[in-house]
């Protein structure tokens, strides 16, 4: 699938979080599965950098979606790649925009998928 639309590797790694955490957060009736042997801890998330990762992929996810609209709509796969990659730049920067780094807000919203409660308090903040 990826490869019609030639994304970046960053992009691909902000899409895969980003559908990977839709799907968590599809499941919120369900709880979360104990921690396995060999997963990495839980990481201390700040309630303030909980809110930073939120208001970012609040933000993300209406990017994504206006993505989604003007593929739509694309003539070409020239013009695909080019909304592909202003998304991508957009996406990391309003990452960036919030005061989190790519790595820090993807742990984030690893951890908020394994954590039922962390998932609702990051819901919450999304709101």
């Amino acid at each position: 699938m990826f490869e019609k639309y030639h994304l970046s590797p960053m992009m691909v790694t902000v899409c895969v979080v980003f559908s990977m955490t839709l799907a968590a957060m599809g499941a919120m009736a369900q709880a979360a599965p104990p921690q396995q042997p060999g997963q990495p801890p839980q990481l201390q998330i700040s309630d303030e950098d909980l809110k930073k990762a939120a208001t970012a992929h609040a933000e993300i996810t209406r990017i994504n979606q206006q993505l989604q609209q003007s593929i739509q709509q694309a003539e070409g796969i020239a013009e695909v790649n080019e909304l592909q990659s202003a998304a991508d730049k957009l996406m990391v920067q309003s990452i960036k925009d919030v005061g989190l780094d790519l790595e820090t807000y993807n742990d984030i919203v690893q951890q908020v998928q394994m954590d039922e409660k962390l998932r609702e308090k990051f819901m919450q903040e999304m709101q």
